[in-house]
């Protein structure tokens, strides 16, 4: 199981203070490093920090925000292709304090269509490994909300409105507590061996969650996203799902997936569709989708075989199957055995 460390480390005052009245960066070890619109219009906030956007943190270290960070509009400077965090050291921790990094961007409609998108990031930490970014807002951005890379940690975050997808986690990250809504992207994307749990992802134009081989999904919401509710490679595990009226499938896998405890439904696409072979099906609901319920190299933990009569209403280790669309293959099965 994956621990979520508590970052944050103590506040040293005085030796903060100290740097501050004598203009000099304050260095990451002497404590968090607080940060608001002034102090990143004045620059200086580590070694290499220029003025304005983008805040450069080089060092590893605590970060506070201490108000919003705007660019491109409300007289922050900048443009949609400004990012606003640039992280340049590993094991930086960014705690946003309830505040928000906002764009340009603007975002609307099911599934979300966006203008005025670029290249801006709100946290770009695409080339350092175990960032941690938690507790705000990320909105309007002109590219991803968040950018991170491998062993990230990003939790009670918002990512909405945004150009590209909201957060993007590298290989072995986390992300809990995380709503991603109406981004121009994905609204949850990672590599692999990442874990994604506690989350919800809505309306956003690309998939609502989608992981590579060797992920873990769990307690998650994915609904009216332009692609598939939740989508993961192989060797992933999804359970106490609720993939739902998504324009894609439901849930799509690749091979030897696991899925336990999911709810299916009204989904475009299939209900649940795999590309691969030795994928599990357990004690699930599938339905009302308007393709099949299930489609691909699936692996049932009962015997089904098919057949010619009138189909009874298959159940598969609990898993209910509901009628779907007008071509629902996959349905024509008759129970065999106890």
């Amino acid at each position: 199981m994956t621990t979520i460390p508590s970052l944050p480390l103590p506040r040293a005052a005085a030796g903060l203070a100290l740097a501050l009245a004598l203009g000099e960066p304050a260095h990451a070890g002497e404590g968090v490093i607080e940060i608001n619109a002034a102090r990143a219009l004045a620059g200086g906030i580590t070694t290499g920090d220029a003025p304005g956007f983008p805040v450069t943190l080089s060092q590893p270290g605590a970060y506070r925000l201490t108000s919003d960070l705007v660019v491109g509009r409300g007289g922050g400077g900048g443009t949609a292709n400004t990012t606003i965090l640039l992280v340049t050291a590993d094991f930086v921790d960014i705690d946003l304090n309830g505040f928000g990094l906002r764009g340009p961007a603007s975002c609307s409609g099911v599934p979300a269509s966006c203008a005025g998108t670029g290249t801006g990031r709100g946290v770009d930490a695409s080339g350092n490994a175990g960032a941690a970014i938690h507790d705000g807002t990320v909105e309007g951005l002109g590219s991803n909300g968040i950018f991170a890379g491998s062993d990230a940690q990003v939790w009670n975050l918002v990512a909405r409105g945004n150009g590209g997808n909201g957060v993007f986690v590298g290989n072995g990250g986390v992300a809990r507590n995380v709503v991603a809504s109406g981004n121009g992207g994905g609204g949850i994307v990672g590599g692999a061996n990442v874990l994604v749990h506690d989350s919800t992802a809505s309306a956003n134009a690309n998939a609502g969650i989608f992981v590579q081989a060797g992920s873990r999904i769990r307690d998650v919401t994915s609904t009216s996203n332009g692609a598939d509710g939740i989508a993961a490679s192989s060797n992933s595990v999804i359970t106490g799902c609720t993939s739902r009226s998504n324009e894609g499938d439901g849930i799509q896998v690749a091979a030897r997936a696991v899925i336990r405890e999911c709810t299916v439904s009204t989904n475009d696409g299939a209900g649940i569709r795999a590309t691969g072979n030795e994928n599990v099906l357990q004690a699930s609901v599938v339905g009302g989708n308007d393709q099949a319920s299930l489609d691909g190299g699936i692996r049932y933990e009962a015997t089904f075989v098919g057949c010619s009569a009138q189909p009874v209403e298959p159940v598969i280790n609990g898993a209910a199957l509901s009628t779907n669309g007008s071509s629902p293959t996959g349905l024509l099965a008759c129970i065999v055995g106890p």
